[in-house]
């Protein structure tokens, strides 16, 4: 007989054991996208603008997922594309014909500099101060690579205190203002 302690255990395990980890990190230059990662097929960062944004979500159980980029325009605007794609990390990505997306001036300053802020806060540590671990599992798989005069940087995962948790809702409410009645 099982004791309720020893099940309930054993039923933690278990689930950690299935669950498909969102995996974090972050680096100079260009993305090191692998077979499944929603933005392969895409052009590299530095190809998208001097002064570029790429945003991309895409969960790791599969189902839908996004790519927005965008680009500075010499008048100080943004213009690029929304694509969304249906699938999943191992059985492939079929991508919608990509959708035009124009942000004026100050549009573009705000999500730019909301992007770089958040960028600057850096992945947080899986442990905490008190010595416990911060474990997240499946996720949406958020992506953010950066392009300007700086240099090309990128950040991945979610979850806690992750940059990509505020650059994901600047860029949710930035899609629903531009595509409320699309």
């Amino acid at each position: 007989m099982i004791r309720a302690g020893t099940l309930s255990r054993l039923l933690a395990a278990a689930a950690l054991t299935v669950a498909v980890p969102a995996f974090a990190d972050h680096g100079d230059g260009h993305y090191p996208a692998s077979r499944g990662d929603v933005v392969r097929g895409f052009r590299p960062i530095d190809r998208v603008g001097a002064n570029a944004i790429r945003f991309s979500s895409a969960p790791a159980l599969g189902g839908r997922g996004v790519v927005v980029e965008l680009a500075e325009q010499p008048d100080g605007s943004a213009a690029g594309t929304v694509t969304y794609l249906l699938g999943h990390p191992h059985e492939g990505w079929k991508r919608a014909s990509p959708v035009p997306l124009a942000l004026l001036p100050a549009e573009w300053r705000k999500l730019r500099t909301d992007v770089d802020a958040a960028l600057l806060k850096r992945e947080p540590a899986a442990s905490r101060a008190d010595g416990s671990l911060f474990l997240c599992t499946d996720g949406p798989g958020y992506l953010t690579e950066r392009q300007s005069a700086g240099g090309t940087f990128w950040v991945s995962g979610f979850c806690g205190d992750h940059p990509n948790d505020g650059i994901a809702k600047a860029f949710n409410a930035l899609l629903v203002e531009h595509f409320a009645s699309f």
